[in-house]
């Protein structure tokens, strides 16, 4: 109904703590920071000399290790995507980040991992797109709520 569904204790929505093996939760296993430490960990480098748009050239230049890390996070992110859509049924999930630049490389490995994740008559019904202001796309949804919440008196 064009609001944000809030659960009782203000937390709905916080997908970035869904476990996704083990301990290892959505927002450790599939960030950028998760990223960078594993491509510097497996290359033996200082985390402070390698970021994420180093590694996606890296990737798309042949670089296996580069390759195999951006996989790996792809496969945590559908896994948390996936649980998702059992849980709500989303007729769209939309992805936002500075990661998301990288959508041309990402979406169809995503979209890939997806379909293997997810039961056919669940994934031909949900949309995944990415957020078209990428890494501005949460403090936007802020900003937003913000102004609802103020309109409506709350704040």
């Amino acid at each position: 109904n064009g609001k944000l569904f809030h659960g009782a204790s203000n937390s709905a929505g916080e997908i970035g703590y869904l476990k996704i093996g083990g301990s290892a939760t959505l927002e450790a296993a599939a960030s950028v920071t998760a990223l960078v430490k594993a491509v510097a960990a497996a290359k033996n480098v200082p985390v402070s000399s390698i970021d994420g748009k180093k590694i996606f050239r890296l990737a798309k230049s042949g670089d296996s290790i580069a390759s195999t890390a951006i996989d790996r996070m792809i496969d945590h992110l559908s896994v948390g995507i996936a649980n998702v859509c059992y849980v709500l049924n989303p007729e769209k999930i939309i992805i936002g980040g500075g990661i998301m630049e990288q959508r041309r490389y990402i979406k169809p490995r995503l979209i890939a991992a997806l379909q293997h994740k997810i039961l056919p008559p669940v994934f031909s019904h949900t949309y995944v797109s990415f957020a078209r202001l990428q890494r501005e796309a949460g403090m936007t949804g802020a900003l937003y709520h913000f102004l609802q919440q103020r309109k409506e008196g709350v704040l």
